[in-house]
């Protein structure tokens, strides 16, 4: 089941954590990894990648989200297209600690989405809730080609014929 973002921030502030952490930090990405082939509806979640390291002297104490996008360029935006399924929170990041962050693997690229070439990419503290030290490092993208259809395969053996998508 996944959780909204409202009700992970709701569950914090009750909680008493912190809305946003004080100090000194910075959320810098390690890697990230996209397939260079997208099939419009078709699950795509457990292919891509992202690990991120909190590279400030200071502990984030909070939840920020990290948003999987697909854009017409490789400056990722919060004005692209979301993936659907593709929001997940972290709940928090000690100094220097490094983490990955698995994308739902149901996460797809919408049905409707324009074929051809695009950018998967990623916003990491999607919403900007946690200052830091550079803002500028927060974003990563990797050339993809949107695909309408998955491959089919078949495979006969005798009478039994097999269709794999």
């Amino acid at each position: 089941m996944r959780i909204c973002a409202l009700s992970i921030i709701l569950t914090a502030l009750a909680l008493g954590l912190p809305a946003v952490s004080v100090g000194t930090v910075d959320l810098e990405i390690d890697s990230f990894f996209a397939p260079p082939v997208a099939y419009r509806g078709e699950p795509i979640g457990g292919q891509i990648l992202l690990q991120i390291r909190n590279t400030g002297p200071d502990d984030i104490t909070s939840f920020f989200f990290v948003g999987f996008y697909i854009s017409t360029d490789e400056h990722i935006t919060i004005s692209d297209q979301l993936l659907i399924g593709g929001r997940e929170s972290v709940a928090g990041l000690a100094a220097g600690e490094e983490v990955n962050v698995p994308l739902w693997w149901g996460a797809y690229v919408p049905s409707d989405y324009p074929l051809g070439p695009a950018f998967l990419g990623v916003i990491v503290d999607e919403f900007n809730v946690i200052p830091e030290d550079d803002e500028t490092n927060n974003t990563a993208s990797s050339a993809v080609d949107v695909i309408d259809e998955v491959p089919v395969q078949t495979q006969s053996w005798g009478s039994i014929k097999m269709i794999f998508r």
